[in-house]
């Protein structure tokens, strides 16, 4: 069921208006601009401006010194970093939770919040 709301701004219903005819409505047509034709020079590179850079050929690396295994130890050690990195973040993280934990239990008013570690005995 379709219920029609008035709102304030709405006049009433009179034939022949809808949501989109008005005696003000007006249609106004856009037309697009003229296009603009630029003749392109046939050398780009006379738009470029000079270069405040001699010559970049000097910092290429043709390939020739490529030293493989010297690159791939490096890679390695760069690996062993990342992994000891890793492994280090985990366990600070995991020891400051644990602190978290003790110092939590000890605000709360518990006691004995400290781990006790038991060894078995076996005879």
């Amino acid at each position: 069921m379709v219920l029609n709301r008035r709102y304030p701004w709405q006049t009433p219903d009179a034939p022949g208006d809808g949501p989109h005819s008005s005696p003000t409505a007006k249609v106004i047509a856009f037309r697009p601009k003229a296009r603009l034709t630029r003749s392109w020079p046939q050398n780009p590179s006379a738009l470029r401006p000079a270069s405040p850079v001699k010559s970049l050929q000097q910092y290429e690396n043709g390939g020739d010194d490529d030293d493989y295994g010297h690159r791939m130890m490096v890679n390695a050690a760069a690996f062993v970093a990342c992994v000891g990195l890793v492994t280090v973040g985990l366990w600070l993280a995991i020891k400051i939770a644990d602190f978290q934990r003790d110092q939590d239990c000890v605000l709360a008013g518990r006691l004995n919040c400290g781990q006790i570690s038991v060894v078995k005995n076996l005879h």
